[in-house]
């Protein structure tokens, strides 16, 4: 048996558990190099403050970071953003500028956190910051398209019925009240479903085209005269188109329309323009001049006559009490 051993096979696993017994030191790692803080070691630029931190404003007016960590006097210049030039710091004793580049109002305080400017009018809260003024337009603009829409849809509203009552004046001239409303959709050329849509049937629309004629004629005395306005309103009348056409084809419908009622819309409407002109004239009798009136329904009348009974008619008519 040989006295020299072979030579021991480098094993990593025994090295490692007998490396501690090994009189060789293990190399330990350099400790780190410690940095004082800027203060105690003089140097020229502060840290920086988190742009995030508000600044909290003691009773003195002075702004204090957040952070806690006194500034340095020695710092010359705070950095406010990346790629913007450094501003001069802020004098002893006064107040300093925040992190977030905000300027600073004439108490010391901060404008905003974003770095907004105080606007004029603004009110400074109780914490220092400040209060924008109340938006006070802005119901007025919510409410502006609903008001814009509606009037959008009045203008085609009025032109449909509009075209539609043209429609029916002209149905009527033709055919008398025995009309359809396929008759009134084409002659006012409009689709059937927009003429459905304002009125359900046909004695609906005949109404509509009866104070339709009566509100024009009342627009047109309105101005007038007394005895004007009657001699105006009697000739308009008895030259009405529709009327002459009812007098051929449907004398029964005339009978209707010439008997006072007041408790009807149309007769109502006429009633109350004739009181009207009466009692800016100092006169009274309106259920005179609506029978005188109703008269030329039935059996018109030529200007020159028509004139002379508004001079005998305004002659009998009592005085205003």
């Amino acid at each position: 048996m040989s006295t020299h051993s072979s030579p021991r096979r480098p094993d990593p696993l025994f090295d490692f558990v007998l490396r501690s017994t090994t009189s060789s030191p293990v190399p330990r790692a350099e400790p780190r190099a410690s940095f004082a803080s800027p203060a105690a070691a003089g140097a020229a630029a502060r840290p920086a403050v988190p742009s995030e931190a508000r600044p909290a404003v003691p009773s003195s007016g002075s702004a204090v970071p957040s952070s806690g960590s006194a500034l340095p006097a020695e710092a010359s210049a705070v950095p406010s953003r990346v790629g913007e030039s450094a501003r001069p710091a802020a004098p002893s004793g006064g107040p300093a500028a925040p992190s977030g580049g905000a300027v600073t109002s004439s108490g010391g305080a901060p404008a905003s956190s974003g770095g907004s400017a105080t606007r004029p009018g603004d009110s400074a809260s109780p914490a220092g910051g400040v209060r924008s003024q109340p938006a006070t337009s802005g119901s007025k603009r919510a409410s502006t398209p609903a008001a814009t829409a509606a009037a959008r849809m009045a203008g085609p509203m009025a032109r449909s019925r509009a075209a539609i009552l043209d429609g029916a004046r002209a149905a009527v001239e033709a055919n008398g009240t025995k009309i359809t409303m396929a008759q009134v959709a084409a002659r006012g050329g409009v689709a059937k479903a927009t003429l459905y849509n304002h009125f359900r049937a046909r004695e609906d629309v005949l109404a509509a085209l009866l104070l339709d004629e009566i509100d024009r004629l009342v627009s047109a005395v309105a101005h007038l005269e007394l005895s004007q306005a009657l001699i105006t309103a009697a000739v308009a009348v008895s030259e009405h188109p529709l009327l002459e056409a009812l007098g051929g084809q449907d004398t029964t419908t005339l009978a209707v329309l010439a008997r006072v009622d007041v408790r009807t819309p149309g007769w109502a409407r006429v009633a109350q323009a004739v009181e009207h002109l009466l009692r800016r004239a100092g006169r009274a009798g309106t259920p005179t001049v609506l029978r005188w009136l109703s008269s030329f329904v039935i059996a018109p009348a030529e200007e020159i006559d028509i004139a002379a009974d508004v001079a005998i008619l305004l002659s009998g008519l009592p005085p205003a009490r």
